[in-house]
């Protein structure tokens, strides 16, 4: 299995509030009762062949974490692939499951990956005065599962530009139109 992964770049994924949608919070290290974050499992699929897998989560260091997500993963694989056939590649579900199992790595130390995917991360920008870096401000953060329902978020360049208009009438119709452009309009 080593040689599969030989010339594949690292990409880290967390687990918990980024493939598990973690809506029930934390139940425990072995304990995972909540459905996948829509699209996270075909995405995977779709990204393996680019890239090397790690799902890591902070249970993953905890006694049978490891194994509690890699059954985790291959219920709710065999489930999207017996909902969705048209995602079927070989004759059986179990054969499609095992095949999806085979490109993913569960290390039980955060991996040192070329790519990081968290829900709970900030994109740093060699920018050290950047205002999304102020102590208060990330005391603010919030994860995109505990943010209010269609509230968009803006690369931090454009939030920095909004953030530094004088007038907050200006800035608020400033961030709807960059919002508009970026993603469409919102509906609430």
């Amino acid at each position: 299995m080593a040689k599969a992964f030989a010339h594949k770049p690292d990409l880290c994924l967390d687990f918990d509030g980024t493939i598990h949608s973690y809506t029930s919070g934390w139940q425990g290290a072995t304990i995972i009762p909540d459905p996948p974050v829509p699209g996270a499992l075909r995405w995977i699929w779709h990204a393996s062949p680019y890239w090397k897998i790690n799902i890591y989560s902070s249970r993953s260091k905890e006694s049978g974490a490891v194994q509690a997500m890699q059954r985790w993963f291959r219920h709710h694989i065999e489930r999207e692939l017996a909902a969705n056939p048209d995602w079927m590649w070989r004759e059986t579900v179990a054969e499609c499951a095992t095949m999806f199992m085979i490109t993913l790595v569960f290390p039980t130390m955060k991996a040192a990956a070329n790519m990081p995917i968290d829900d709970r991360a900030i994109c740093f920008n060699g920018n050290w005065s950047d205002p999304q870096l102020d102590p208060e401000i990330l005391l603010q953060f919030k994860p995109w599962n505990k943010r209010p329902p269609n509230q968009a978020t803006l690369p931090s360049h454009l939030q920095s530009l909004i953030n530094n208009v004088e007038s907050k009438d200006l800035a608020i119709h400033l961030e709807a139109a960059i919002i508009k452009e970026l993603y469409g309009p919102i509906t609430r």
